[in-house]
């Protein structure tokens, strides 16, 4: 069964051919792979055009003209283009191991078994990090993040995202389910894995079979939560603690208002219920928190949550 790849690109001159061929080196063989420059002014479109004329079969790309202004409106906009089975999202800076592809296909095919082709499913799988030269940093991404594969419920991928857009297969259903988009979305990967978490399942693979790449120009990264110390220099950040949950209420917001037709029962109150704390008193947050489960994972994201809550908890009682 096909599998398309979707590549978004902007100025990645430096590390992009390395993961070109580790995605022409994929044991599995019946897929596409579809690119969008983001209007790079380096030599990245020159390494895409090499590429495409020696894979003429497996690559076709394109170049937006007019920068979409970020990573996440790039990759939205190829979802359109898709016709395969499933779809892979693939970043311009990382390598994939070589059974990436084969495994995460098996494992969507064992779940589209168990829950049927027509429910909208997403794999996602554990990341190994790596430096700029591929030397191991971190074996496990989930195990620095103190993530868990467990118990995510649509109410805590309302309030934090669990899924790393590079590990990502989704079936068709779920696709189907994406075809009205938000403007902004914080992340592709967040919003898929909200649309996947409402109406469908998550599943996930432990093995990291990508080297999930640590430079200066990468935008996220692999943040580390591990510490005490961290934990205490994020919670200075006032600022940015509370822009940051400002952006998942205005998702939140964007996700009732596409699919008010139909949300139903508990995913229409879970949602409710989230934007309700945005305007509450900081103890009606709390009490809203604690029975709908909104909450991240670990001790310290917790404590920063409560403490982001508590800044912006001086609206209506």
């Amino acid at each position: 069964m096909s599998i398309d790849v979707l590549m978004a690109t902007y100025e990645g001159e430096r590390f992009l051919a390395a993961q070109l061929d580790s995605i022409f080196a994929q044991t599995y063989s019946d897929w596409q792979l579809f690119v969008s420059d983001d209007g790079s002014k380096d030599g990245t479109f020159a390494i895409l055009e090499e590429y495409a004329a020696r894979y003429p079969k497996k690559m076709s790309i394109r170049r937006n003209l007019v920068n979409s202004g970020s990573s996440a409106a790039n990759f939205m906009g190829m979802l359109s283009l898709s016709k395969a089975d499933y779809v892979m999202f693939s970043d311009q800076d990382d390598v994939w191991l070589p059974k990436k592809m084969e495994a995460a296909h098996r494992a969507i095919v064992k779940m589209e078994k168990r829950y049927g082709k027509n429910v909208p499913l997403l794999v996602h799988s554990d990341l190994t990090v790596v430096d700029e030269s591929l030397h191991t940093k971190y074996p496990s991404m989930f195990a620095l993040q103190k993530l868990s594969a467990s118990n995510w419920s649509f109410a805590r991928q309302l309030a934090q995202n669990c899924v790393t857009g590079c590990t990502v297969i989704v079936n068709r259903a779920l696709l189907n389910r994406l075809t009205v988009l938000p403007e902004h979305p914080i992340m592709h990967d967040w919003w898929i894995a909200l649309v996947a978490a409402c109406f469908g399942k998550i599943g996930f693979i432990k093995t990291p079979y990508i080297l999930y790449r640590m430079h200066g120009g990468n935008v996220e990264g692999a943040k580390d939560y591990s510490s005490v110390r961290a934990t205490l220099r994020r919670a200075k950040k006032t600022d940015a603690m509370l822009a940051s949950i400002n952006k998942t209420y205005r998702q939140a917001e964007a996700f009732r208002d596409i699919y008010e037709d139909e949300l139903q029962g508990e995913a229409r109150e879970i949602v409710t219920q989230y934007l309700r704390m945005e305007d509450a008193a900081f103890p009606k947050k709390m009490v809203i928190l604690f029975r709908f489960g909104f909450w991240k994972t670990g001790w310290n994201r917790k404590a920063g949550q409560i403490w982001a809550l508590f800044l912006s908890g001086k609206g209506r009682p």
